[in-house]
Parts: structure tokens; sequence; C-alpha cells
């Protein structure tokens, strides 16, 4: 429970401010208003001004005395005023109440445009990130990331720093990717150039611009319409991946591991590896992370068990099990 003040300073200034309230023409609205606000769940503290001019004061104190803020200044406002009064002010210098309404609805229609204005941009922010997601889904499980560090500023500026550039990237003869089955393959060439990129740290320009001395032939052709046509350069790996890529896809490995059976005339180590590979072209449909390790797991495990003859594969199948109670 709280105790009514008997500090007759405190009555007094309490006094006063009523008085000043009343004054003003305020007591009686507010009182009303008060009420309003005790009968009624919600109030609608939207700044919508009405047209007609002889209605825009009166609307002004309304809205100010319904909002929370507005009412606890208005307060403070007759307080301010009455203690003008006492000390003898200039009129002029005493603010006006219909002023103080004003500014403050004023504030509240800017503050509110400055709080739709974030929420449309973060709105419009978070459709672009939806379709650039949509449009760059082939990216997520690329084989190869592309570079994402680059310089903002040129690098290549002087004779000698190109010479480095040229010794660092592979533009050899021997180190160009053609997509020649005698030459580089495709993923060596890639992450030659993901290493070079880290070293030298080029801009865009000037990477896309090293990246034709590192390619011949038709993919010279392939790559310098991509360049001239301005696209990312994660697209431009993705072309390159899809077109120069011949590892066995993803289906085929399941397929395969599936009825894989393992050599009478093998080894142990040869069925291992094999299982490995075909095992790691089907996990690679998944992201990278907690999901594709386990994938990769489960996929070479089983497919070991299927490979081996059957009392080999009984006692994979009993250390497969053990391990596993072991982990619970």
């Amino acid at each position: 429970m709280f105790r009514r003040s008997k500090n007759p300073s405190n009555a007094s200034s309490r006094t006063s401010s009523v008085d000043s309230l009343e004054s003003l023409g305020l007591q009686d609205l507010m009182n009303e208003n008060i009420e309003t606000i005790a009968q009624s769940e919600a109030i609608d503290l939207e700044p919508n001004i009405p047209t007609d001019t002889a209605l825009v004061p009166e609307y002004y104190k309304n809205f100010t005395l319904n909002h929370p803020l507005g009412n606890l200044l208005l307060r403070l406002t007759s307080m301010n005023v009455d203690l003008c009064k006492k000390s003898n002010i200039a009129k002029h210098d005493i603010p006006e109440i219909d002023d103080v309404c004003k500014s403050f609805v004023d504030f509240i229609k800017l503050e509110r445009n400055k709080v739709n204005s974030r929420v449309n941009k973060a709105a419009i922010n978070l459709e672009d990130q939806i379709l650039n997601k949509e449009l760059n889904f082939h990216n997520l499980n690329t084989p190869v990331k592309p570079p994402t560090v680059f310089s903002q500023v040129p690098v290549i500026t002087t004779p000698a720093k190109m010479a480095e550039v040229i010794k660092t990237f592979p533009t050899k003869s021997s180190q160009k990717f053609s997509g020649s089955s005698n030459g580089v393959n495709i993923l060596e060439f890639l992450n030659a150039m993901n290493t070079s990129q880290q070293l030298m740290n080029l801009s865009k320009p000037e990477f896309l611009q090293v990246l034709l001395k590192c390619v011949s032939g038709r993919v010279y052709g392939m790559v310098m319409e991509c360049v001239s046509y301005d696209h990312d350069i994660p697209d431009l790996y993705h072309s390159l991946l899809t077109l120069y890529d011949n590892r066995i896809s993803a289906a085929n490995a399941r397929r395969i591991l599936m009825s894989y059976k393992a050599p009478k005339n093998s080894t142990l180590t040869k069925v291992q590896s094999y299982i490995l590979e075909l095992a790691s072209r089907i996990a690679s449909q998944l992201p990278v992370g907690k999901s594709r390790t386990s994938m990769f797991n489960l996929e070479s495990s089983n497919a070991l068990i299927r490979a081996l003859p059957h009392y080999s594969a009984t006692l994979a199948t009993n250390v497969m099990n053990t391990l596993a109670a072991k982990l619970e």
C-alpha cells in the first residue's frame, strides 16, 4: 500500500498543478480521457489528423492526452506554465499548450514514419535474400567453393606486381585448363585458382582478367563470354564444374555401391578405397556439415558389410553394433 504524503509543500504543488490545468481548460478534458482509458481495452493512438481546420487543435489535445507519454508531458507543461506565471515571465516566453500538443503529434508521426521505413527496408532485404537463395541454390553443394575475399582497390599497379601474379597463378602452359583429358582436371585447376587468390588478394575485375590468362581453347571462349555478360564468379565456377567435372554422379554411385561385391582377388584396402570414393560422391548431395559426414559414414559402413562374404559380413555387423552400443 502507498501512503499519502503529509508534506504540505507537495500538497500545495499538486493543488497548483490542478489549478493550472483548470486555468488552461484541460482539467475536465483530462478527467474525461482518464475515464475513457479506464473503460476501454485499447485506444487508437494513430495520428490521423482531421481535414477540418477547426477540429485540428482539439484533435492535438485529445491525441496527446490519450497517449501515456503525452499525458505526462501535458502535466509537466501545465506545471511549467504555472511557475512561469508566478515568476512574472513574459507571456511570449511561456509555452503554449496547443504548440506543445502539435509538436508532440508531429514527433510521433516522425518516429512512426522512421519505424515504417525500417520495416519496409527490412522486408525488401528479406525478400532479396530469399530470392537470391532460390536463384543460387545450385551453389550450395558445389565441390569447389569460389573465393569470397577480394580487394576493394586494384592490386596490380606495377609491372613487378603483375610478374608476381603471373608466377603465382596457374598461367604456365602445363598448368592452364583447356578441358582436355590430357591436362589438369577442373578440380585441381579451381583449387589452384583459390589458393593463388588467397595469396595475392586481387580485386574481382583483376581476378577475372587473370582467370582468362589461365585457360585456353574452348574454355577461354566460354569464360570470356561469361565475363562479358557480367556473370558472378560463383556462377562461372558452377558453369565450369557442370561442363568439365567428369566424376561419376551421386545417383550412379549409389546404384553401383548397392550392388558392389568385393572381388576375390582384391585386398581389403582396395575394397575400402573404392567404397569410400563412391560413398563420398553419394554424400556430396548434402551441404557440408554433420549431415554430410553422417551420410558418408552410414553409406560406407553399410556398403562394406554388403560387399564382404557372409562370414566376414557377420563379423563386421557385430563390431558395428558393439560400437554403436558403446556410443549410446
